[in-house]
């Protein structure tokens, strides 16, 4: 009876270890709270690209990655989002108590842009729950890269989503290869 006891007294210990360590490998690094405090971003738009809603989305064969929105990876960009005209990608965000900032680089991609003139990217911030827009700018885009930043302070403490939307800027689309690059939310 003593020995079934110790047996068992020492499956116990065992399995407590292996859940320590399974919590401290797999769970505890997965954490966004623990991702943060080790130098990455508050939200970081490749690592989220499961989250993000995609409106326009099709299927197409004479697009990076065969479709018309989503995040794609090439040997000129790396990874990054398309958009094309009448496509949006769309972020909830559950912001917290600190002054965050949204910045992404954008352009039109390298491969076309000689074909295209222009296509403009709307940024808006949405209320959560109201589909108010709480901030919109728009940018045109052409093939010179570009940074946009947007300090995020005054809806600190709220769930927001943040809506990128292509637009075309004449009739034709052509080359029209919207690059969303380096979206982080800090």
């Amino acid at each position: 009876m003593n020995k079934r006891k110790i047996l068992y007294g020492i499956i116990a210990i065992l399995v407590l270890v292996i859940c320590y360590v399974i919590g401290q490998t797999v769970v505890r690094p997965n954490r966004s709270t623990d991702m943060y405090s080790k130098g990455n971003h508050y939200y970081d738009y490749v690592k989220k690209s499961d989250e993000l809603t995609y409106e326009g989305y099709q299927e197409t064969t004479d697009m990076p990655g065969g479709k018309t929105v989503g995040l794609v990876e090439d040997e000129v960009y790396g990874k990054w989002y398309l958009l094309s005209p009448d496509t949006s990608i769309t972020a909830g965000i559950i912001l917290d108590h600190k002054d965050r900032s949204l910045s992404f680089e954008y352009q039109i991609h390298e491969n076309v842009a000689h074909l295209s003139d222009g296509i403009q990217l709307s940024v808006q911030i949405i209320k959560e729950g109201t589909d108010e827009i709480l901030y919109e700018e728009n940018l045109d885009v052409d093939k010179t890269r570009k940074s946009f930043s947007l300090k995020l302070a005054q809806w600190k403490d709220s769930n927001v989503f943040v809506k990128l939307q292509a637009a075309n800027s004449s009739d034709d689309e052509t080359g029209d290869w919207l690059v969303i690059k380096n979206g982080i939310i800090d």
